[in-house]
């Protein structure tokens, strides 16, 4: 812009504000679900936020108002001056036309463009500026779970959710692409206005009106943990720091996106560290339950690892379906020398469902579970090849449903004290794509519940007199 704009002006009805974690945000109305905006979301000064709201709320909205008459309102109400040429500078107030002026402006483009005379010292005319007034301000948002700011700090978050983009096995390739597609996915939702309004769920009703979910919740997006060119011990040893530093110093429950099944042994490593009775909720097709004389660091034998290497007391799996294995030796040698059938309880897909289908059974099977923490990991061929749409590293044929997921796992967290969870397998070269509505309402559903349980969590412990320190 060349000085500054006369004016009149209007607010940018795209225009939106919240007070969020502490701090105070503008951000785009149309973010969800389109890249281009013109408000980038970002922190502003508590100054500048309750400017704007003076200007929303003096009517800026639907009146527009000349530079006079803004600056002597600026005044009345006690606003900077100078607030004004950078309202303008960031797209928050925008020089107003008329629709009678705009439909004249391109009338006249239009016959200028027919009539004007050529450039006589040139065969090609210079192409016309970009109009910086309208749309070409315009900027690509950024990539991040349900537009969420990058730079939000973990302290007075609930919930943080978490990349780990890695493959272990050359048939997991594509789940290092899982974090920043699920990213993408999650676009068409701004989360400041779940923040403020909720979203609503049938999925979990049984005579009674549907649920809202997220309304509330205090959420981050803690980037991905990405070690390229790492060996694997330094690998191991970043899922520690980052879990210690980002997450339990600051009481807060991640959900950690894959990246193949191999992530979730480090995780839970690091969990044991401070949640010793700790108990794993497993949700896949497959055990990953074979005995290896050392720790194999793979997709398949995350549950073994653990076996082997740790004082776990308390495995759940749910929704197996391996037909047929040879591999009996590995089998029998686990359970031999782990003590795996008093530390593991193992449901086939079948017995899922029939649980599902009598909802005493589940209740009852997962209220038998219950008086530790859990650790949800959740692999997605646990859903059918139909339902995720093939794009998981194994998929297996049948499996759990949509409808039968969120119905396990709104069971599951009425019972289970779940402290954190991973998401894997999504694996992006594979099958022909999962729907991506689903996904996102997968997300939803376990940010609700982790954020209810740290919220529960941490009123227990400032009754107690204990802070936040920790993640039980």
């Amino acid at each position: 812009m060349n000085g500054p704009l006369p004016g009149p002006f209007r607010l940018n009805p795209y225009l939106r504000l919240v007070k969020y974690a502490d701090r105070h945000f503008v951000y785009d109305a149309r973010t969800s679900g389109s890249p281009l905006i013109e408000i980038p979301t970002r922190a502003i000064p508590e100054n500048e936020y309750a400017a704007l709201e003076l200007i929303r709320d003096g009517g800026f909205l639907i009146d527009a108002r000349g530079r006079d008459d803004i600056l002597a309102y600026f005044a009345q109400e006690g606003i900077a001056p100078t607030l004004l040429d950078a309202f303008v500078q960031q797209n928050f107030l925008k020089q107003y036309r008329s629709p009678g002026q705009v439909v004249q402006h391109k009338v006249l483009a239009h016959f200028n463009s027919l009539y004007a005379e050529p450039d006589a010292g040139s065969a090609v005319q210079a192409p016309a500026p970009l109009d910086e007034s309208e749309a070409n301000l315009r900027v690509f948002g950024t990539n991040t779970f349900f537009n969420l700011p990058p730079d939000l700090e973990p302290a007075g978050c609930q919930v943080g959710l978490l990349g780990l983009p890695h493959a272990s096995l050359n048939m997991s390739l594509g789940t290092e692409l899982g974090p920043d597609l699920l990213r993408l996915h999650t676009r068409s939702i701004s989360w400041f206005e779940v923040y403020k309004h909720g979203f609503y769920t049938e999925m979990t009703m049984d005579d009674c009106r549907p649920e809202t979910l997220c309304r509330g919740a205090v959420v981050r997006d803690a980037g991905n943990l990405a070690r390229w060119g790492a060996n694997l011990t330094d690998l191991l040893e970043s899922v520690e720091t980052v879990l210690a530093r980002d997450f339990f110093a600051h009481q807060v429950y991640p959900i950690i996106v894959g990246g193949d099944h191999a992530i979730t042994y480090p995780i839970v490593m690091a969990y044991l560290k401070s949640v010793p009775d700790l108990g794993v909720l497993h949700l896949d097709a497959h055990s990953d339950l074979f005995f290896a004389s050392d720790v194999v660091y793979n997709h398949g034998t995350f549950l073994s690892n653990l076996l082997q290497r740790t004082s776990i007391a308390q495995v759940a799996s749910f929704g197996l379906r391996n037909a047929a294995d040879s591999r009996v030796g590995t089998m029998n040698a686990i359970y031999d020398k782990t003590n795996a059938s008093d530390r593991t309880r193992l449901y086939s897909l079948n017995a899922v469902k029939q649980m599902i289908a009598n909802p005493e059974r589940l209740e009852s099977t997962l209220r038998a579970l219950s008086g530790r923490p859990y650790y949800l990991t959740i692999d997605l061929d646990v859903l059918s090849e139909r339902a995720i749409g093939g794009r998981v590293s194994t998929p297996l044929g049948v499996g759990l449903e949509w409808h039968e997921l969120f119905w396990f796992l709104a069971a599951a967290f009425r019972h289970l004290d779940i402290i954190g969870c991973d998401v894997v397998e999504y694996n992006a070269l594979n099958g022909g794509g999962a729907d991506p509505r689903q996904l996102n309402a997968l997300l939803l559903l376990l940010i609700d519940r982790l954020a209810g349980n740290n919220r529960r969590r941490r009123a227990l412990l400032a009754g107690s007199g204990r802070g936040k320190s920790g993640v039980s």
